[in-house]
């Protein structure tokens, strides 16, 4: 149960983050995409 209830609290504080960050979320997946097409 408590392993639960940490796990929900770390989903809200990542969906937080990311709502805050949300102007960033295309650099974030440019990023994203570059590092994958530099992995193939």
């Amino acid at each position: 149960m408590s392993q639960l209830s940490g796990i929900v609290s770390l989903f809200l504080i990542a969906a937080a983050f990311l709502t805050s960050c949300d102007d960033r979320k295309s650099q974030q997946s440019s990023v994203e995409l570059s590092t994958l097409e530099a992995a193939r």
